[in-house]
């Protein structure tokens, strides 16, 4: 199983020009190992659609199952978040970051993103698929 970050859906949803290309291939080749999102992520993407039945329609089209955030992972992204603050953090929207990050530690599967900076820093045994991974 491979967690996908909402920015890899994003990038294919609002058919960026520069990334959308990269995510299509990330997503094809992941696919076989089955992906997830979380209700975060959910609500990440939410913005790109006009109902909620077409986000829910993306999200079975891409075969994403969608994934319930134990409190496990919860207090590890409250923790995460505190360090990340305590380390004078700069954004304080930045918590659905530690939210992916602890969850995919606690489902001990990859994250596919290409914005990997706080994952390495605060999740460093989560393995990351990214740009620079896979370049």
């Amino acid at each position: 199983m491979i967690f996908v970050d909402s920015c890899v859906l994003l990038d294919i949803f609002n058919d960026d020009a520069e990334w959308k290309s990269w995510s299509v291939e990330q997503i094809t080749q992941a696919l076989p190992q089955g992906l997830c999102i979380n209700a975060l992520v959910y609500a990440e993407i939410s913005g790109s659609f006009a109902t909620p039945q077409d986000v829910s329609a993306a999200v079975k089209h891409g075969r994403l199952e969608i994934k319930d955030i134990p409190m496990e992972a919860a207090y590890l992204a409250a923790g995460a978040f505190k360090r990340y603050r305590r380390n004078k953090g700069e954004f304080k929207t930045a918590l659905p970051d530690f939210f992916i990050g602890a969850h995919a530690q606690v489902l001990a599967c990859p994250i596919l993103t290409r914005d990997p900076q706080r994952f390495k820093t605060y999740f460093p045994d989560v393995q990351l698929i990214t740009p620079i991974t896979n370049s």
